[in-house]
């Protein structure tokens, strides 16, 4: 299981138990999952860097560094709100509140 499975997984845990319990098997829905946002991750990564090369004049090699830097933040922050970390549903809500009262 790749870190983007890891992270989904943790999230998961956290803010969406009650989807969590519905899969049938998470370890095999994690680990496509991670695969899945492994690609998209590079693919995004990938366009924002296309065309950017110090061989061609497009950028200089001292900016390159920050370039590469700046199309890996981009691509975790669109893959991890698309895909890893997804906003609790009203049952994940509602199982998180009873949580909380057997807690108390």
């Amino acid at each position: 299981m790749n870190l983007w499975a890891l992270e989904a997984m943790d999230h998961w845990k956290a803010h969406r138990p009650a989807s969590l319990a519905a899969l049938e098997n998470p370890d095999r829905f994690f680990e496509a999952l991670g695969e899945e946002a492994s690609e998209r991750y590079q693919a995004i990564r990938d366009g924002l860097l296309e065309g950017v090369s110090p061989k061609d004049g497009t950028i200089t090699w001292a900016e390159l560094p920050d370039r590469v830097a700046q199309a890996d933040q981009t691509a975790r922050e669109i893959v991890g709100s698309e895909m890893i970390f997804l906003p609790p549903s009203e049952e994940d809500l509602a199982a998180i509140e009873a949580a909380d009262l057997l807690a108390e």
